[in-house]
């Protein structure tokens, strides 16, 4: 499979104390350096006390949104960020990367793409590319 707008994948990223599953989504075509722009799932998590811990609150996703979505989430966009195409393909080749094969909704990903403009921990350098 290629990756693609709206295509959805799981990246295994290591911790100090146990493997963590990270959930993205691709939200542009490849452009001239053969990067692409992707955004990361992460859920809303509660403190110890059973506190709702600070997230962006810009676009919010639920169970239901997508099959990979277990748990209330959002977007962090402060983590979204061009990667190199080519390296995706090689991590998913090598089983870093678990691309899955359902994409997001093309009403979620246009819920993705307008948060990513709006929300103030977007990176400038990416809402520049997704009004491109």
């Amino acid at each position: 499979m290629a990756f693609h707008i709206g295509c959805a994948y799981f990246q295994e990223t290591p911790h100090a104390f146990t493997p963590d599953r990270h959930r993205y989504v691709v939200l542009t075509n490849v452009d001239a350096f053969d990067s692409i722009v992707v955004a990361t799932f992460s859920s809303i998590k509660t403190t110890p006390s059973g506190r709702v811990r600070k997230y962006d609150k810009t676009c919010l996703v639920n169970p239901g949104d997508h099959p990979f979505v277990v748990r209330p989430s959002f977007i962090e966009y402060r983590l979204t960020d061009f990667v190199i195409k080519t390296r995706l393909e090689e991590n998913l080749r090598t089983g870093k990367i678990v691309q899955l094969d359902q994409d997001v909704s093309t009403e979620l990903l246009d819920r993705i793409i307008e948060g990513a403009i709006v929300s103030v921990h977007t990176p400038q350098d990416v809402v520049a590319e997704l009004l491109n």
